[in-house]
């Protein structure tokens, strides 16, 4: 009895070794490790395990309003008045104020003690840049100027009034058929970065810019409403606080009806609206208010550009 016991176990000794050992070739090891073959049947993976996936962020979106600011380097001209900002594309970049001229900014160009005799002939009219309004409290937009008093201190700030422009250089005034051109109208590219209806973006905020909703009912010290950012960072109120003059269209065959006809009388446009003004005014593809050349309102100020 004892024989044949020891017989069966050499058997089962001998057949458990030799499905460790088949085990072990068909993983190509030399020792067996605890979990390499379950059942005697083994997988052979290849190789380490590929790891998983990792899927790509999803892209942040754009804020609505935001425009890609194209980096064409710093405003190079134009060291008096509100820091300018570089906007445009690639193919027209230039330089516009950040804010809207302030009454200190103004006044330092009135103690300059520019000669009225410097100015072109259509403004020969215009004999003192004095605003028509209370120009005391320095932080707040100057009013009261007439489109010559804006051409003179756009110019006496190194700048120029904002007009059409090609390759990044002004080549002259906005025409009547070139007012809704986005791409060469220096105020009207600046405003909407030519994608927004609003500086701020696509739909009308009531409270982003000081216009008759907010019901602020005077003009707000300039850059002074975060959400009146533009459609470039940098660049403020340009709806509401108060219209600005800028370089085009003006004619001389308005037809206004007037005794004084002449120069004084043309009908230059005004963008951007003022703090009375809602709907198409305040929108920055509105084509703009014809006003005279001559006229100064306590709704009206300035806005530069440079290159």
């Amino acid at each position: 009895m004892a024989g044949r016991r020891e017989i069966v176990r050499f058997v089962l000794s001998a057949g458990l070794l030799s499905a460790v050992a088949a085990c072990a070739a068909v993983v190509g090891i030399d020792e067996l490790r605890i979990g390499d073959c379950k059942g005697g049947i083994c997988e052979d993976d290849g190789g380490e395990p590929e790891p998983e996936p990792v899927p790509e962020p999803e892209p942040e979106p754009e804020p609505d309003g935001g425009v890609e600011p194209f980096d064409g380097g710093p405003c190079v001209t134009g060291e008096a008045g509100p820091t300018a900002v570089r906007v445009g594309t690639e193919a027209n970049s230039f330089c516009i104020d950040s804010t809207e001229v302030t009454n200190q900014q103004y006044r330092t160009f009135l103690e300059a003690g520019v000669d009225a005799n410097t100015q072109p002939p259509q403004c020969n009219w215009n004999r003192t840049f004095a605003p028509a309004t209370d120009a005391s409290v320095g932080d707040l937009p100057v009013t009261g100027v007439d489109w010559c008093d804006a051409l003179a201190y756009c110019k006496w700030a190194g700048k120029y009034l904002c007009g059409r422009s090609e390759n990044g250089e002004k080549t002259g005034p906005v025409s009547e058929a070139e007012i809704g051109d986005e791409a060469t109208n220096q105020w009207l590219l600046a405003c909407s970065g030519q994608t927004n209806r609003y500086p701020y973006g696509s739909t009308h905020d009531v409270a982003a810019c000081n216009v008759a909703e907010l019901d602020a009912g005077r003009p707000l010290p300039v850059g002074s409403l975060a959400g009146c950012e533009g459609s470039y960072p940098g660049v403020f109120d340009m709806v509401g606080n108060v219209w600005e003059w800028f370089d085009g269209p003006c004619r001389t065959d308005a037809g206004l009806g007037l005794a004084d006809a002449g120069p004084a009388a043309d009908e230059c446009w005004l963008k951007g609206g003022g703090y009375p003004n809602r709907g198409a005014n305040i929108d920055c593809k509105v084509d703009g208010l014809g006003s005279r050349r001559d006229r100064r309102s306590a709704f009206i100020g300035i806005r530069c550009c440079s290159n």
